[in-house]
């Protein structure tokens, strides 16, 4: 209660791994965690700061990938076999609301929400889900040269969007909720994982091997801050031309912007 200038132990419990943590209030939160055979969800709720924490009924009872949640009491996740709930573990008035379940059909990798509802799903194949304000969730009509691109990071601001992913030198952005969409090139290969706006202009993307990038025209260009790391992710030692590779380097490298090396021995 002092903006983190102090810390102490709240609760005793054992669980696995926590990935994500998030509180509504003082009082009530979520965690999401690794799944394991004492917490098979992954998922567990808070009504008193953290002290204790249970499974709440209406949430996952498998394995959840992902969870973010918008307002106050609203939760959505997206399970490993591909579900997407979402429950409102509390209305306006107090009272607690229903459940809303649907297969999202592939697996998704990001999942953003606004404060007002609004919500951006991205993930393999091409995958891109948005949801305005009100009603359901709208599968984006992409081109199908994007449709090959495993989306590996989403984030939504109002009706600004951003997807990015692997590779990562094409990214998507909408101004207006994911009707439709803009293709930038960001010169880079390396795969993107993580987006952060500030605003429509100024925003981060962060990759593998430490890559950072940062925009202030809403990605339309992009500045590496941090370069990749200079260390091989792929290193072939053959005796001769004819057993390097050249498939698997190019999927590495010039797909996945992985560093690749060659050895050659010769007796």
């Amino acid at each position: 209660d002092d903006g983190g200038q102090s810390w102490k132990n709240v609760s005793n419990i054992g669980m696995p791994f926590i990935r994500s943590i998030r509180f509504f209030d003082f009082n009530s939160g979520w965690l999401l965690c690794d799944s394991n055979s004492l917490y098979p969800w992954g998922m567990l709720v808070t009504s008193d700061g953290g002290k204790t924490w249970y499974r709440e009924s209406r949430l996952p009872k498998q394995g959840v990938r992902l969870a973010d949640s918008s307002g106050h009491g609203k939760i959505s996740s997206i399970t490993n076999g591909g579900n997407l709930i979402e429950v409102n573990l509390k209305d306006a008035t107090g009272q607690t609301k229903g459940r809303e379940e649907f297969s999202i059909g592939e697996i998704a990798n990001a999942l953003k929400l606004t404060p007002d509802g609004k919500g951006l799903i991205a993930g393999e194949k091409g995958l891109v889900l948005v949801r305005g304000s009100t009603g359901g969730w709208q599968r984006s009509d992409l081109p199908d040269l994007y449709r090959s691109i495993d989306w590996n990071s989403a984030f939504r601001k109002g009706d600004d969007c951003w997807v990015a992913g692997s590779p990562g030198s094409i990214l998507l952005r909408s101004e207006d909720g994911g009707i439709h969409w803009e293709s930038c090139r960001t010169g880079e290969t390396t795969p993107l994982n993580s987006l952060f706006f500030l605003n429509s202009d100024r925003g981060w993307a962060v990759g593998d091997l430490g890559k950072i990038m940062s925009t202030k025209d809403g990605g339309r260009t992009w500045t590496v801050q941090r370069n990749a790391g200079q260390r091989l992710a792929n290193l072939n030692l053959v005796e001769s031309v004819d057993q390097v590779p050249k498939s698997a380097i190019a999927l590495l490298s010039g797909s996945f912007g992985n560093l690749s090396g060659v050895e050659l021995f010769v007796k």
